[in-house]
């Protein structure tokens, strides 16, 4: 279903933050960037789960082009 990939899609991105950041970050970033990776993590997830119903359509239209 192309609404579980979708979402499969920010659990992978929010694994690559959390490794980034707390075991490949260089030793100069500040707390701030890793604050602000989280936020817009959540961000853009509170956003996908608004705009869910208006994404059923594309999302099925797209996964069954030739």
């Amino acid at each position: 279903m192309p609404i579980t990939n979708f979402i499969g899609w920010y659990v992978v991105s929010l694994i690559i933050i959390i490794i980034f950041l707390f075991a490949y970050r260089p030793k100069g970033v500040a707390q701030n960037n890793v604050l602000f990776s989280i936020d817009y993590f959540l961000f853009s997830l509170y956003f996908f789960i608004l705009a869910k119903p208006q994404l059923f359509t594309p999302l099925g239209v797209a996964t069954l082009l030739p």
